[in-house]
């Protein structure tokens, strides 16, 4: 058998997905943490040839880049090529060095709340404001148009806060919580298969090894 041969090159590289187990907080996901997540890793290669045929070498962790994603992104990933910038994902590694994890920051649902609160704390303030000039006009004993005009103008305002700004805020707020559901049940769903599949593999394995052992015989008596 002749010696190997390494053959190098800054084109040759090896790209895998995995999975890996472990807490983790991820980029545009609208959970709070991952239990299980997809990894990414990019990385430089080298090409081994010898008499046995070729095979690739490279460094167990992704030297190049390593990017982890949630199973709901991984699917969107796979099911939206072509279409706009790209889905989210957490960059972990980049050229052998660590990335810090990304900031916690408040979900679209928290934020969609707090939008809400300010906007209603807005409101209050204002309707505290105009209540006082009502009430001014109100005690007057007539009323000119200007006077007519600007009650008209106060309550209008309201009107339109309720009937039109609040229902689109439940509307957002609705459309995030539902988005919220979506990815917790994509988790469940690949965690579920994925733990099938891992209890499979051993299964299979376990059959094998009986395949392999000896038949044993009877002895004669």
């Amino acid at each position: 058998m002749s010696k190997d041969e390494t053959l190098d090159h800054p084109s040759y590289g090896l790209v895998q997905f995995s999975h890996v187990t472990g807490h983790r907080r991820l980029f545009g996901s609208s959970l709070d943490t991952h239990e299980r997540t997809v990894c990414l890793s990019i990385k430089h290669a080298s090409l081994i040839r010898n008499d046995s045929g070729d095979r690739y070498s490279g460094l167990i962790d992704g030297d190049m880049v390593e990017v982890h994603m949630s199973a709901a992104q991984f699917a969107e990933l796979l099911t939206t090529m072509n279409i706009g910038s790209g889905v989210p994902c957490t960059i972990t590694r980049v050229n052998r060095q660590t990335v810090a994890p990304p900031p916690e920051v408040d979900h679209q649902t928290k934020s969609v709340q707090n939008k809400f609160a300010d906007r209603m704390q807005d409101l209050a303030s204002k309707i505290l404001a105009d209540s006082a000039e009502v009430q001014t006009l109100l005690e007057k004993k007539s009323l000119n148009v200007a006077d007519r005009n600007r009650l008209q103008g106060v309550f209008k305002k309201l009107s339109m806060e309720l009937n039109s700004n609040a229902p689109f805020f439940l509307e957002m707020f609705e459309e995030a919580s539902e988005k919220i559901m979506t990815s917790a049940k994509a988790e469940i769903e690949a965690f579920a298969v994925a733990s099938v599949h891992e209890l499979g593999l051993r299964a299979l394995g376990a059959n094998q090894v009986q395949a392999t052992e000896p038949l044993q015989l009877p002895k004669k008596s």
